[in-house]
């Protein structure tokens, strides 16, 4: 359990360590995208003056990634004869593969702090993270256990009558008597 919370707790930190050198680069190229996109005659007639753009994928926050992505597409087309690749050629000019995998990589530290944070709570709680996940088992009925399903009725001998193709008698239980048909 301890290295799987090390392992939660790296995870942001990690990101945290390979991104922030480069985040001002990546910032850059994002501005950099965008107007490529809304300069280029492609790109401004098919998503910045369609209408549509408003619509399409979570409306103006959407219409932005889109008109990024777009962006990065028309920096490839211009790009001139790729040269033998050197160290940091990747973050030095705009490729949509470098802001992708930090992209990924957000969400992914996102979900292990998330998780973290829901572990480390179950652990206070005196529950490991697998037995909080399993299911209460039918020997610890108490009221604490909120798969008990409790009927309540105003007589100790009442039941009801269900009109079918035949009939059929139910008995309702109260709880004290759930409780002890569970316990024997």
């Amino acid at each position: 359990m301890k290295a799987f919370m090390l392992l939660l707790y790296l995870v942001p930190l990690a990101f945290l360590v390979g991104v922030l050198p480069i985040a001002k680069i990546l910032i850059g190229h994002i501005r950099m995208a965008l107007v490529m996109s809304k300069e280029d005659e492609w790109a401004s007639y098919m998503w910045w003056n369609w209408w549509g753009s408003w619509l399409f994928c979570a409306g103006p926050f959407g219409r932005w990634i889109i008109g990024t992505i777009l962006g990065y597409m028309v920096i490839k087309g211009k790009r001139q004869q790729p040269l033998p690749g050197y160290p940091g050629q990747l973050i030095e000019e705009p490729h949509l593969r470098v802001l992708m995998t930090a992209f990924f990589a957000a969400l992914l530290s996102i979900f292990a702090v998330g998780l973290a944070i829901m572990s480390m709570y179950k652990i206070l709680c005196g529950l490991t993270f697998l037995e909080s996940l399993r299911p209460p088992s039918p020997d610890r009925l108490d009221s604490s256990n909120p798969y008990l399903v409790c009927l309540p009725r105003t007589a100790p001998e009442e039941s009801i009558q269900l009109e079918n193709t035949q009939r059929e008698t139910i008995n309702i239980l109260t709880a004290s008597q759930i409780l002890h048909m569970a316990k024997a």
